[in-house]
Order: structure tokens, then C-alpha cells, then sequence
């Protein structure tokens, strides 16, 4: 016989490995769960202590067992609450954010496709960063840990054109007007549209706030629009796959080393099949690789 629910709280008890667990859909189109929820495939197994959620889901945990193991026990527990419409894929954490988090991904859409564009839900809206919320702009626009990377980022990027920068950042902002999410159009190197900075705060994910806002910044791009990510936002990538972007594969794009084929390891374990196979592979143009080869400072 398997073992019991008690008997799995007593194996996931907190220990010294540090887990990042990444929830997989199992299906296209599907939706991480809410956090609450997802908190419950834990608690269920005995880890009521969570040390912290990454994004919507991602959570960091600890406990005593192998990798293998533990992600066995997780998903037995995610089976018997949701059903098969989920997995979680468990990696050791310092394998995760020393190697995979770093990885970068480039990606360009050409052509929007006009079913991935949604109105924002009832009780938001959009309105423009004002020049006296920079510091609020900061705030949405990373985690906190990264808030002095950003700050050294600004002045290196946008300072130089405050004009441009506050007619461009957008906010979502609930019916108080606070701000939500973030994300705009930079003409980078002075050449080419980037999506700068999309994020949504993990309060208001799963809402479809992230979607209206992609599709309301592509609106005003000039095509093609191009991007940054890394593997570890796999959700967003496949929000950007939904508009018509696919990957660069061009080995090196300016100052980076472009990472996708070590990336794709881990994409298509935490993404959907359908997913990972629907996004097209391209080389990049002549006129993307002479801008990011315009200068030593990424801008994007």
C-alpha cells in the first residue's frame, strides 16, 4: 500500500534542501492555480511553513528528502485535491537560480495574433506613470531584491529621456487606483520597439490583467517588437507565445550569449507540450542584430 497522508506530513517535514516547485499545466489553454490553492497540495503533505512564493506558481520550500522523491509525494498530493490537470516539477534551488535563472531567451513577434488580445476585468484600468511615482514604478515593476539593479538600470536607460519614459509606462490600477502592473514599449538603442518590464503582482495574477496589459502596449509598437526573458518565467513566455512571438536563435546577440537551446530542457518540462511546440524558432534580422551591436550597454 502507498503511504498515508500522515505519513507523507512526516516525510516533507522542513529540512536542509532547498526546492523550487514549478506548477506544469497539463493542458493548453490552462491557468496556474491560486496560490491558496496551490498552498493547499503543501500543507496537505505536512510543509505548512512555506519559505516563500516566487510567482504565481512557484514556491520555494525545504524538507529532508531527494529531489525525485519529494516531487513524487507532491504530486500525489496534487492528484488527489485537482485532479490531472497539473504537476509540479521540483528542482534543488541553487541549481535553478545559479544556472537556469540566468539563461537568456530573446523573442520577436512580427505579426500579433488578434485572438490573444483581452479587455482588463472589471474594476481596472490603464493610466500612465506619473514623474512623481518613480519609486511606485519600481515597486511593481520587480521584487524587491532587485530593486537596486532597476534603479542603476534607470539611469543607465530611460534618465537620459524622462519625456519619453512617463509618456510610455503604463500602470494597471485597481478601482483605488493603485498600481498593479506595469509594463511599456522602449525604442532601444534608439532602434528597435522592446516590451520593457511586464509584471503583474502576484496578488492580482491569474486575473487576466497581464494579457490586456501585453495587449495594450503592443498596440503602439512599431514591428517587429522584441523582448528579454529567462527560462525561469515560463508563464510569461507562453503569454508572449499566445501574441505571435517566437524564439531568437541566433548564438550571440550583442554583449549576450543567447541561451535558448539550454533553456528548452527546462521549458518543456514546466510548459505544456502543445505549448513549447507551438513556438516557432527563428533567426534574428539584420537590423535587430545591428542595433544590439550598437553598444556595449543592454538596453533591453
Amino acid at each position: 500500500m502507498g503511504a498515508s497522508n500522515q505519513d507523507r506530513r512526516t516525510f516533507l517535514m522542513p529540512g536542509q534542501s532547498t526546492y523550487l516547485a514549478f506548477l506544469k499545466p497539463l493542458s493548453t489553454p490552462s491557468q496556474s492555480l491560486p496560490m491558496a490553492e496551490l498552498a493547499d497540495v503543501f500543507r496537505q503533505v505536512g510543509v505548512s511553513q512555506l519559505k516563500q512564493v516566487i510567482a504565481s506558481g512557484t514556491i520555494e520550500f525545504s524538507c529532508s528528502l531527494p529531489v525525485q522523491e519529494t516531487e513524487t509525494i507532491l504530486n500525489q498530493s496534487l492528484l488527489s485535491l485537482y485532479g490531472d490537470k497539473y504537476r509540479l516539477v521540483v528542482y534543488q534551488r541553487d541549481e535553478v537560480y545559479e544556472r537556469i535563472a540566468n539563461y537568456n531567451i530573446f523573442m520577436m513577434c512580427e505579426a500579433p495574433c488578434a485572438d490573444a488580445f483581452r479587455e482588463l476585468p472589471e474594476g481596472y484600468s490603464f493610466r500612465l506613470c506619473r514623474p512623481d511615482e518613480l519609486g511606485l514604478w519600481k515597486q511593481t515593476a520587480v521584487e524587491p531584491v532587485y530593486s537596486d539593479a532597476l534603479s542603476e538600470y534607470f539611469m543607465d536607460v530611460y534618465a537620459g529621456y524622462p519625456d519619453e519614459f512617463f509618456s510610455r509606462c503604463t500602470f494597471v490600477v485597481d478601482q483605488y487606483d493603485r498600481a498593479v502592473a506595469t509594463c511599456f514599449i522602449w525604442k532601444a538603442y534608439r532602434l528597435i520597439d522592446t516590451i520593457a518590464f511586464l509584471r503583474v503582482l502576484p496578488s492580482h495574477e491569474n486575473l487576466g490583467i497581464g494579457r490586456a496589459l501585453l495587449g495594450k502596449v503592443i498596440q503602439s509598437a512599431s514591428l517587429p517588437v522584441y523582448l528579454h526573458t529567462h527560462p525561469t518565467s515560463y508563464r510569461a513566455i507562453k503569454l508572449y507565445a499566445d501574441f505571435g512571438f517566437c524564439f531568437i536563435d541566433d548564438p550571440v546577440l550583442g554583449t549576450r550569449t543567447n541561451n535558448l537551446y539550454e533553456s528548452l530542457d527546462f521549458l518543456k518540462k514546466v510548459m505544456p507540450q502543445s505549448a513549447i511546440e507551438g513556438i516557432a524558432i527563428k533567426s534574428a534580422p539584420e537590423p535587430f542584430l545591428e542595433a544590439v551591436g550598437s553598444s556595449p550597454k543592454s538596453e533591453f
